[in-house]
């Protein structure tokens, strides 16, 4: 008996993958692709679709031409965070200031040689300080970077400008650059000229990521479609993607509207058929305040009942998890309509039933970035002869120190606008959050190596929506130190925790 699909699995009819190897079918999901990008109201889905259009009738020719849509779009969409430029300049009285053209084009220039110079050093024959350790030396480099701009005096204004400019370049580039110097040891290693096409590829649109989807450049050669049907397969997939993801902002809005009351086409994402009733709203709804609404009402004294703050949490939890899906779904569908065959970054984390499970099922591409650069030297360098504390220990250095890295790293201008240590007091609250989830997720993973196979039939199968419920929960309450796009201080965090039990 075949299960019911909302998007039926086009990918398995052997007439459809033989229409997708022709010229007509190849247009045909083109043009499809184009019509879902349009109905997401990305202004760039004529660009996209003129990248992947090359990409499609020339395979032979991917990596150039994946080099040259990614260059493109570095000049055109500049998702660098460059402006963030102005506001330091702003604060610092600089007067005589590049023009904003010039100082792009010299930060990311400069920044692209720095790349190319550390992997040549990596790939060096001869053992040097370098390539026995590249990216610990990354780190190192990087931090030294952000503090001559944060404390150091500048020569002149422009010269201070000029450095902070390829430093928060840099910081955008950061991962990529890792992903390259761990694949110098790989006998398969790609030229870094071909690397540099997966530094920021266009597939990532203009989302506030610098993770690396889907990981480095030689994950890319392993999951390329090496032939015309590998290909039409691996694109009707990106096809049903794209689509799903339009029922997900279709189940967005109307969450939006059913819970907050809002007008469906808020702004961040917009039902489909939004572009057509702009003010499309639901007559009933539940009235639920908004987070941040809540959050300010605590802050001024005035906390609002617990059921409205309970239900504002689950709520806001929610939302945040179906946006992460919409976005990683349509980096993924760009990335499978130009050829490569990449895992969803967001899989049906509500079905976890450990806490580890839902880490690996919410946002996988990050956590394979975490794992390659922490979990593994920490796994196959310490305390070897103790498994649980090695697994433990690694965990530990991935999902928290990693985890915080990753975003001290990603927030580089905040921390050039207002020192080390006042980022570091401002980050408190994800620091927190990061000890507590690595924790849990090393407990978890311990309590799964040494859980005995027969637990999972009989009774266990009865509770698995008690197990679900739970691990969500234990997320939905985490997000707390961590969910927000300005964390709170950790004292005010832990007050409003606190108060969500009663406790004032």
């Amino acid at each position: 008996m075949s299960r019911f699909r909302i998007i039926p699995a086009i990918e398995t009819r052997p007439d459809l993958v033989r229409f997708a190897q022709t010229c007509p079918g190849k247009t045909c999901l083109l043009l499809g692709f184009a019509l879902a990008l349009a109905l997401h109201r990305k202004s760039y889905f004529i660009e996209t679709t003129a990248i992947l259009a090359v990409m499609t009738f020339f395979p032979r020719h991917r990596r150039p031409l994946l080099l040259t849509g990614t260059m493109l779009w570095l000049i055109t969409q500049t998702p660098l965070g460059i402006h963030h430029i102005n506001a330091i300049a702003t604060q610092g009285r600089y007067h005589f200031l590049p023009g904003q053209y010039t100082l792009r084009t010299i930060s990311i220039c400069i920044t692209i040689i720095f790349c190319a110079a550390l992997t040549a050093l990596a790939k060096a024959e001869k053992t040097n300080w370098f390539n026995r350790r590249p990216v610990v030396w990354l780190h190192i480099i990087f931090f030294c970077l952000l503090a001559v701009c944060t404390y150091m005096p500048p020569i002149s204004g422009a010269w201070k400008i000029f450095l902070c400019g390829i430093t928060i370049v840099l910081s955008r580039y950061f991962w990529f650059l890792g992903y390259t110097l761990l694949d110098c040891r790989s006998k398969n290693s790609v030229p870094f000229i071909w690397q540099l096409g997966s530094y920021l590829p266009f597939w990532n649109g203009r989302f506030p990521t610098s993770v690396p989807f889907p990981k480095g450049s030689s994950y890319l050669n392993k999951i390329e479609a090496k032939d015309s049907y590998s290909l039409a397969i691996v694109q009707l997939k990106g096809i049903k993607l794209i689509y799903w993801s339009l029922i997900l902002l279709l189940i967005r809005g109307l969450f939006n509207g059913l819970v907050y009351g809002d007008p469906i086409c808020r702004s961040g994402y917009s039902l489909p058929f939004g572009i057509l009733i702009p003010g499309l709203s639901l007559p009933l709804h539940l009235s639920v305040p908004h987070y941040e609404d809540v959050i300010t009402k605590y802050l001024s004294g005035r906390p609002l009942p617990l059921y409205q703050s309970w239900l504002s949490l689950a709520a806001n939890f929610m939302s945040s998890l179906l946006d992460l899906s919409i976005w990683g779904h349509i980096i993924i569908s760009t990335c499978r309509m130009a050829g490569f065959a990449a895992l969803r970054n967001t899989y049906r984390p509500l079905e976890s039933r450990s806490i580890a499970e839902f880490w690996n099922r919410y946002y996988y591409y990050f956590k394979e970035m975490l794992v390659s650069f922490f979990f593994y030297p920490t796994f196959f360098r310490f305390f070897k002869k103790y498994p649980n504390i090695r697994m433990f220990t690694a965990t530990v250095a991935a999902a928290g120190l990693g985890n915080a890295i990753y975003h001290f790293i990603f927030h580089t201008s905040h921390v050039i606008q207002y020192g080390f240590w006042q980022a570091i007091v401002d980050f408190q609250g994800y620091i927190f959050y990061c000890l507590v989830l690595s924790t849990a997720i090393g407990i978890s993973q311990i309590r799964n190596r040494h859980r005995d196979k027969k637990t999972y039939t009989g009774l266990w199968k009865t509770n698995k929506f008690i197990s679900s419920f739970s691990v969500t929960g234990f997320y939905c309450i985490l997000s707390i130190f961590g969910g927000l796009k300005h964390p709170l201080p950790l004292h005010d965090s832990i007050g409003f925790l606190l108060s969500l039990f009663g406790i004032s």
